[in-house]
């Protein structure tokens, strides 16, 4: 079959798991190509197998059997829509399901922008063949919106390569937040737990690294003394290259993924292929991953600063047990070469699309 992983929009953070979809399809014998916007041409020199800025019409009549769209975008109604007439069949990653409205005051100014993004996803899934869901929560959700949705569904995971080096000798130090800094994933309680280990004179190092900018926490006393003190370093207001991702994981003696309103993370895996344990909610979406005091620590609440300090000294004082599951832990949910069985049956077969909620 000839296959199209599809970024319309301008979104770098995936390209890291829509290139081990194309390895994973090539190993099974498939013809696959990156479908993307103009801005990705940063990113890729030419290729045959890269197409870049093509219009949604010049996409449908490139031939593809499957269209897969990895994110996000209003243009994906008019790409499903289309793919419908030509017999195309259109997969639609829909990577946060709606979570109704419970906790979206603290979203602030976001909460209007995530209604939109519900109402968009809501008529991508009406016009796909098939939803994939990148985690068993992201599922949960879905069953429970699927009148809105409708669209068959199936589970599959955010699947990376493996681009670990075991030769590296990087040095672990810091409790690290990666990612997207936004209220979702647990802001306010990382900056609560950098201020008690300063009042508490812990000995404890932080990294935040962010595409987003962050200046507006910089004013807050407790992030001035860390910074004074050295003992927090921020990367900020810009998108991070793979090395540098990669980096800041590899110096990470564990990461946050305390996450408080999330039914899916990117940040998850990357920090697992790097061998670095998380600490997140242990009713959270990391629950279906992490094996607590194993490849992370799952806390009952995220606002307990007490025991974001213990399980922060259980990974510190075992981290190389906790490096080792850790890498374990993604091989077996997230290394693209696992799914090749699954892959088969979801795209060749057409057995494990679920077709009701």
């Amino acid at each position: 079959m000839r296959i199209a992983l599809a970024s319309i929009r301008y979104s770098p953070n995936q390209l890291q798991h829509m290139e081990a979809f194309c390895s994973m399809f090539e190993k099974m014998g498939h013809e696959t190509y990156l479908v993307l916007a103009p801005k990705y041409r940063i990113h890729y020199k030419g290729s045959e197998r890269i197409i870049i800025g093509k219009g949604i019409e010049e996409v449908v009549n490139l031939g593809f059997d499957i269209i897969i769209s990895y994110n996000i975008g209003s243009e994906n109604i008019s790409l499903a829509k289309r793919c419908r007439k030509r017999n195309i069949r259109f997969y639609y990653v829909l990577h946060d399901p709606w979570m109704g409205l419970t906790g979206l005051v603290k979203e602030g100014k976001k909460a209007l922008r995530i209604c939109a993004a519900g109402i968009v996803n809501a008529v991508i899934c009406r016009n796909s063949y098939c939803v994939l869901l990148p985690s068993q929560a992201g599922v949960n959700y879905y069953k429970r919106a699927h009148i809105v949705y409708r669209a068959p569904y199936q589970f599959f995971p955010l699947i990376m390569k493996d681009k670990y080096n075991e030769t590296n000798n990087i040095r672990r130090e810091y409790f690290s937040f990666i990612g997207g800094f936004i209220p979702a994933h647990g802001t306010e309680d990382f900056i609560s737990f950098i201020e008690f280990a300063i009042e508490n004179n812990l000995k404890v190092k932080f990294l935040i690294a962010t595409k987003d900018d962050v200046s507006h926490i910089r004013k807050r006393p407790c992030i001035k003394k860390a910074l004074k003190k050295e003992i927090l370093y921020i990367h900020d207001g810009r998108y991070m290259t793979t090395e540098e991702i990669n980096g800041y994981y590899l110096q990470s003696i564990c990461v946050w993924n305390a996450y408080t309103r999330s039914t899916q993370s990117g940040v998850l895996p990357s920090s697992l292929m790097m061998g670095t344990p998380v600490i997140a909610n242990e009713n959270g979406i990391s629950k279906y991953v992490i094996e607590n005091r194993k490849s992370g620590c799952l806390i009952g609440s995220p606002t307990n600063n007490s025991e974001l300090y213990s399980a922060f000294r259980y990974l510190e004082k075992n981290i190389d047990t906790a490096s080792k599951e850790a890498r374990q832990a993604f091989i077996s949910n997230y290394y693209y070469k696992n799914f090749c069985n699954t892959a088969k049956a979801i795209f060749e077969d057409d057995k494990l699309i679920v077709k009701e909620g």
